[in-house]
């Protein structure tokens, strides 16, 4: 639909759009108990639209701003018009995007691990913390938060490119508490 509507724009005569799926599990531990839990999901679409700039007599010059739509959002139209209005305002000397026959390297950085079984990956790593930490002496978790992030990028343009990569993420934050039994 987006696609579409940018199509369609006769004001427009570049686009880039950045399609972006993000999933997201964490959980959050204390004292060795299961505290939270949550996943997130989210859709959305970064646009860069781009239209000529009227400048009597001078160079070209071509306008340029960008506008995000989230999945469910409605009214999509108004807001490529709001932005095409936006970015008549300003210009920048004007230029090309590249084409599909450049060259592009490959960015995709995912853990097949991570973005096939997050909740399993999370549960073992939260089991080796613990087991690592039972190893030592005066030391427990006092509380730990495992995030597992995974996401699917499209990008597409109006110069005919269409590439797709994915990436995965992982962080987590413990902390330690130490009694040497003096205290």
């Amino acid at each position: 639909q987006i696609k579409a509507l940018l199509e369609n724009n006769r004001d427009i005569t570049q686009w880039v759009i950045w399609e972006s799926e993000f999933n997201g599990h964490q959980i959050y531990t204390s004292l060795g108990e299961q505290e939270a839990i949550r996943a997130t999901d989210r859709r959305s679409w970064h646009i860069i639209l781009m239209t000529p700039v009227s400048n009597p007599g001078g160079e070209p010059l071509l306008g340029q701003t960008e506008i995000e739509i989230v999945e469910g959002e409605r009214d999509i139209a108004s807001r490529i018009s709001a932005g095409v209005a936006q970015a008549q305002l300003h210009g920048s000397p004007a230029y090309s995007l590249p084409g599909p026959d450049e060259e592009y390297p490959d960015f995709t950085n995912v853990d097949p691990e991570i973005r096939d079984n997050p909740w399993q990956t999370i549960s073992r790593l939260k089991d080796e913390l613990q087991e690592a930490v039972d190893k030592e002496t005066n030391i427990e978790v006092a509380s730990s938060e495992f995030f597992i992030n995974f996401a699917s990028n499209r990008l597409i343009s109006s110069t005919g490119i269409d590439r797709t990569r994915e990436s995965s993420k992982l962080t987590w934050d413990i902390c330690l508490l130490y009694n040497d039994g003096k205290a």
